[in-house]
């Protein structure tokens, strides 16, 4: 891949990644509980995945996860940090893995819902059996299950579906600017 383009390609990931920090910090929204909070900063990263391929949109949930770990969310720890890249990211990459392959706008609704479902899935035993038992040691079991069925479970869901829909509101634009670099950067792909 020549330079320019690789050049072009990771300042379009930079400007998605740091999308994604505003929105963070702008769409803070307390959902279910007050350190459940909702906020939109998937978007840009399913916009890349969507374009570029799941790695990059990996790429900018990792980069914006870290971020928003730095500059907001510390008391949660490493522990909070992972769970938030293990959450979106799971989203991404197989919302991303699906639409790569059904590129159409009801492959882009099957790769949003089923991205939403897998993360939640994935985030309903990754609390249940790691992380709520960390978080709330010495709790009773019954108490983290309905912890999880009343709160957890319905932010993941509210979650996933208001950010599949801001996706699917702003991919077409949003693709129009990113298109010409994805179209050139996969053609180089096969070329290399």
């Amino acid at each position: 891949m020549q330079t320019s383009k690789k050049t072009n390609l990771v300042v379009k990931l930079g400007m998605l990644a740091a999308l994604g920090v505003v929105l963070m910090l702008v769409t803070r929204i307390p959902l279910f509980a007050d350190f459940l909070k909702y906020e939109a900063g998937d978007v840009p990263a399913l916009v890349a995945s969507f374009v570029f391929g799941p790695i990059y949109g990996l790429c900018v949930i990792t980069v914006t996860s870290i971020i928003q770990f730095i500059a907001v969310d510390q008391a949660s720890g490493p522990l909070g940090l992972f769970a938030h890249v293990v959450a979106s990211g799971t989203f991404v990459v197989v919302a991303g893995l699906i639409y790569k392959k059904f590129h159409s706008m009801g492959g882009a609704v099957a790769a949003l819902l089923a991205g939403s479902l897998s993360m939640v899935v994935v985030m309903f035993f990754l609390n249940l059996y790691v992380l709520l038992p960390i978080w709330m040691p010495g709790t009773d079991s019954s108490i983290r299950w309905s912890f999880l069925i009343t709160a957890i479970l319905p932010f993941n869901i509210v979650k996933t579906l208001v950010n599949s829909v801001l996706t699917f509101a702003v991919y077409k634009a949003a693709s129009g600017y990113l298109a010409k670099e994805s179209l050139s950067f996969r053609n180089s792909k096969t070329s290399d």
